[in-house]
């Protein structure tokens, strides 16, 4: 028998650390209406040294999520609004764990031309 690693782990941390963002499934879901969810933010800066010595700063910044808690998976492209901040990202990737559970990468800035 295995561990319920999405009731053991997933539920209590998504349960305690998480915080309420609006998902706009505009790409995995285009005929839904914005939906309540709760993730595990966090955001950090990263500095990445260049081959000519020069760095490249940027913010590295994520949402864990239990899978189960969504009504699917959300896709490159969908966008996010923290609620506390205000600040609107959109899903650059995702990173399944394998254990229930995804790290959703975010971006404030979306990149040129279409997704």
């Amino acid at each position: 028998m295995g561990i319920d690693f999405d009731n053991l782990v997933l539920r209590p941390t998504v349960g305690t650390f998480g915080v309420p963002f609006i998902w706009y499934p505009s790409k995995s879901s285009p005929a839904s209406q914005p939906i309540p969810v709760s993730g595990v933010y966090s955001s950090s800066a990263l500095n990445v040294e260049m081959a000519d010595g020069a760095v490249f700063s940027d913010q590295q910044t994520t949402m864990g999520i239990k899978l189960s808690d969504w009504p699917w998976q959300p896709v490159r492209g969908d966008r996010f609004l923290h609620q506390a901040t205000g600040i609107m990202y959109w899903q650059s990737d995702i990173s399944l764990d394998g254990q229930g559970g995804a790290t959703v990468q975010l971006r404030a800035t979306e990149p040129a031309g279409d997704l």
